[in-house]
């Protein structure tokens, strides 16, 4: 019995990296339905909506969705918050920078999928 588990748990080992990246491809399929702007747009309301400070907030985009990015963000904008949306020539269409006065956060579509691929390649914390 003991060597069936243990042969279990390999097994299982070996299936984690697997399906962590199945996930990621799973996610990256859903997301390419969408256009860039749209994605960039949806990002940026989920983070304006956990925003709390009273800060003017540039939302910093490339320079080819700058505009579609403020009219989608216009047509349903983010409640309480004010904000400016700017063209960055730095950044590619998968980018998107929230800043503040006091933070810079990256909230691009690029750099969500690096923290999920990262969060599912660690290994799993023990319990105590």
């Amino acid at each position: 019995l003991a060597s069936t588990q243990a042969d279990v748990a390999r097994y299982l080992d070996a299936m984690e990296p697997a399906l962590a990246q199945l996930c990621l491809d799973l996610v990256q399929r859903v997301l390419d339905e969408y256009d860039d702007a749209e994605r960039i747009a949806s990002s940026v309301r989920r983070a304006l909506g956990e925003w709390h400070q009273s800060h003017r907030l540039r939302i910093r985009v490339a320079p080819s969705l700058e505009r579609q990015v403020n009219e989608r963000l216009a047509a349903r904008p983010p409640a309480g918050v004010d904000y400016q949306v700017e063209a960055d020539p730095q950044l590619d269409p998968t980018q998107c920078l929230l800043v503040s006065p006091v933070a810079v956060m990256d909230i691009g579509v690029e750099a969500q999928l690096d923290a999920l691929a990262r969060a599912l390649h660690t290994p799993p914390r023990e319990s105590a």
